[in-house]
C-alpha cells in the first residue's frame, strides 16, 4: 500500500480478496493508510449465491463499505479530522472546514459548533459560490437556534437565506436541501418540511449523516414509521455513528411504555456535553422510579443549562416537535422531581 500511495499520490488504499466455495461468496475488504502502511479497517462480507444476485451483492457491498470508510463518521474522515483539529481555523482548506462541520455534530459541544461555523464562514467568504460549504453553514446557523445557543429567530431567516441562495446555485446540493428542511421543521411548517426532507433524502440515500438527521426530525414530526425505518437503515450502514442516532429508538420505546429499553437507548446516546443526554435519562428514570440516578442526571442537566426550569419546555420542543412528545417527556421529568 505504501508503494501504491506514492505511485498514485493517494493517502488511503482500499483492497481485498474474493473467495468462492460452492454457493458461498466471501469478500474481504481492508483499508490502509499509505503514509505509514497501517491497516485502519478490515471486514469480511459473506453472501449466498443461491439467494442473491451479483447486482444485489454489488449494491449491498458498495453501500456498506462506502458508508463505513467514507461517511461523515467513516474511518477516513475520522482519521483526517484528528489531524485537522490541531490546525488554526484561518488556515483550513475547504475539506478541513467540512471535517470540522462533521465533527461538531459528533461531539455536540458549543466550542466545536463555533469552530465549525467560523471555518465554514471563512470558506464561504473566500468562495461565495461554494454550494456545499454555504449549505453546511446554513445548517449550523439553524442548529444554533435549535440547540438553544441563541434564541433569536432571526437565525432562521439567515439560515433560510443561505439555503435558498445555495439551492439556486445547485438544486442538487444535499446540505442546502437539508438546511431548508430544518428551517421548515423549526418553523413548524410540517408539510413543507416533509416534502423538502424527501427531496433531500432522494439526492443521496446513502449519506448517513443527512439521512439520520432527517430520520430524527421525520419521527418527531409524526412520520414515525418512516423515521424508524430510515434511522435503522443508516445505523446499519455505518456502525461508527454518533450517539444521537439512538434518539429515535429511544423515543419509540418510551412512547410505547417500554422504559427499560428506552433507558438502554438513552445510555447509548452518550453525549454528555449536550443537554438532551441528561434530559432523556431523567425522563425515563422518572418513569422507572429510579430517583437516585435521576437526581444525578438532574445535576448534570442544570450544570449545562442552569435556567432549564424556565427554558426547558422550549428546548425540548425544538427537537420533540409534537405536543404529545413534549408532554410525555415532561411527565417523566416531573416524576423525577424536575418541574418545568
Amino acid at each position: 500500500p505504501r508503494g501504491i500511495g506514492q505511485e498514485y499520490q493517494v493517502r488511503f488504499v482500499l483492497d481485498g480478496t474474493v473467495r468462492v466455495r460452492g454457493q458461498s461468496l466471501r469478500i474481504t475488504a481492508k483499508l490502509t493508510d499509505a503514509l505509514n502502511g497501517h491497516q485502519l479497517w478490515g471486514e469480511a462480507h459473506d453472501f449466498d449465491l443461491e439467494t442473491s444476485t451479483m447486482k444485489q451483492i454489488d449494491d449491498e457491498l458498495v453501500a456498506q463499505v462506502a458508508a463505513t470508510i467514507a461517511d461523515a463518521y467513516g474511518i477516513i474522515p475520522r482519521a483526517l479530522t484528528r489531524e485537522s483539529m490541531a490546525q488554526r481555523s484561518d488556515s483550513l482548506s475547504e475539506y478541513e472546514a467540512i471535517l470540522r462541520y462533521y465533527h461538531s455534530f459528533y461531539v455536540l459541544t458549543p466550542d466545536a459548533h463555533a469552530g465549525a461555523s467560523e471555518a465554514l464562514q471563512r470558506t464561504v467568504e473566500r468562495d461565495p459560490n461554494n454550494a456545499m460549504a454555504a449549505g453546511m453553514l446554513g445548517d449550523l446557523v439553524a442548529a444554533t437556534y435549535q440547540y438553544g445557543y441563541d434564541d433569536s429567530e432571526t437565525l432562521l431567516d439567515q439560515a433560510e437565506e443561505l439555503g435558498r441562495r445555495t439551492v439556486a446555485l445547485d438544486p442538487n446540493c444535499q446540505p442546502a436541501r437539508f438546511t431548508m428542511a430544518l428551517v421548515h421543521f423549526l418553523r413548524f411548517q410540517r408539510s413543507q418540511f416533509i416534502s423538502e426532507a424527501e427531496i433531500c433524502i432522494g439526492l443521496n440515500p446513502n449519506h448517513a449523516l443527512n439521512c439520520a438527521g432527517l430520520a430524527l426530525h421525520l419521527y418527531m414530526a409524526g412520520a414515525r414509521e418512516r423515521g424508524v425505518e430510515l434511522m435503522d437503515r443508516v445505523m446499519r450502514l455505518n456502525p461508527h455513528h454518533p450517539g444521537w442516532y439512538h434518539l429515535v429508538p429511544y423515543m419509540e420505546a418510551y412512547r410505547q411504555g417500554d422504559y427499560e429499553t428506552a433507558l438502554i437507548e438513552a445510555r447509548r446516546f452518550n453525549i454528555p456535553a449536550f443537554h438532551y443526554d441528561p434530559i432523556i435519562r431523567i425522563a425515563v428514570l422518572g418513569q422507572l422510579g429510579r430517583q437516585e440516578e435521576a437526581n444525578q442526571a438532574i445535576d448534570e442537566l442544570l450544570a449545562l443549562v442552569p435556567d432549564f426550569r424556565t427554558r426547558g419546555r422550549s428546548l425540548i420542543r425544538q427537537f420533540a416537535y409534537l405536543d404529545e412528545h413534549v408532554e410525555m417527556l415532561l411527565d417523566g421529568l416531573r416524576k423525577a422531581g424536575l418541574d418545568v
